[in-house]
Parts: C-alpha cells; sequence; structure tokens
C-alpha cells in the first residue's frame, strides 16, 4: 500500500489531568480535514502516545 498527497501526524491533546481531551483533539482533527489533507497519522511514535494505554489509543483512533 502506497500513501499519497498531505498525511499529517495529530497531536493527541491532554487535559491537565492526563485524560484525552476530546474537544481540543475534534477541533483539531476537523481543521486539517477542512483544510484538504489526504490522511491523518494518529498515534505516532513522536509524542506522549507511547505512554497510553491500549483503552486511551482506541479512545484517540475511534
Amino acid at each position: 500500500m502506497k500513501f499519497h498527497g498531505i498525511i499529517p501526524p495529530v497531536v493527541t491533546p491532554l487535559t491537565d489531568d492526563h485524560e484525552l481531551d476530546v474537544v481540543s483533539y475534534e477541533r483539531s482533527l476537523n481543521r486539517m480535514i477542512e483544510a484538504g489533507v489526504d490522511g491523518l497519522f494518529v498515534l505516532g511514535s513522536s509524542s506522549e502516545v507511547v505512554f497510553c494505554t491500549d483503552e486511551r489509543r482506541r479512545q484517540i483512533v475511534e
């Protein structure tokens, strides 16, 4: 499988108590989609996601 176009890494915003900030996350995703990206690169290895539980990772992808 080959990917083409703009596929930016997605920031995973967290609240002060280290929970997923769903409102900020959705706002960020929508902004990128509206800008015309070709894909979204979630759960990359260059962020805090390496410290997320499997449950949190599922929440991020959903």
